[in-house]
């Protein structure tokens, strides 16, 4: 979901850019709904970005499992080919849980946020730490 990282902080933040593409755009056609980017596709995205976090600062032995979205709203929808800037920054964190305040805008203008906590767990439950590796070195912009 996530096209690319453009800023980590350990512990502390993500950002991504993200651009929709014409088939997460049109997956409502078949259900007779006019194209749209599904607000779960966005929410979605922002768990992505919070789960990127956690697997780098890690050091790639940790991932999350969402838990709850509190406070969450869009004040507008999102379109085809709309480049979207995606951020999470920790909020609070113990060692089962994380809390994150996440951000979607579009053109410098925020169309979405709120509040999303994750639940920690092992990276090796989860997916290989390979893997996870190797998807964070493709989509990071710097080593």
């Amino acid at each position: 979901m996530i096209d690319r990282i453009t800023s980590f902080e350990k512990w502390k933040s993500a950002e991504g850019k993200k651009t929709v593409s014409f088939e997460e755009y049109s997956l409502l056609h078949a259900l007779g709904i006019e194209g749209f980017y599904p607000q779960t596709l966005a929410l979605e995205s922002c768990v992505e970005i919070i789960r990127l976090l956690i697997n780098r600062s890690s050091d790639f032995t940790q991932s999350s499992i969402i838990s709850d979205v509190e406070k969450f709203s869009f004040s507008n929808t999102i379109g085809l080919g709309d480049a979207l800037c995606i951020s999470a920054s920790i909020a609070a964190k113990d060692e089962r849980t994380v809390c994150s305040e996440c951000r979607i805008d579009r053109a410098g203008k925020e169309i979405a946020a709120g509040q999303i906590t994750v639940e920690l767990s092992s990276l090796e439950e989860i997916a290989e730490r390979e893997l996870a590796k190797t998807i964070w070195e493709e989509i990071h912009d710097t080593p």
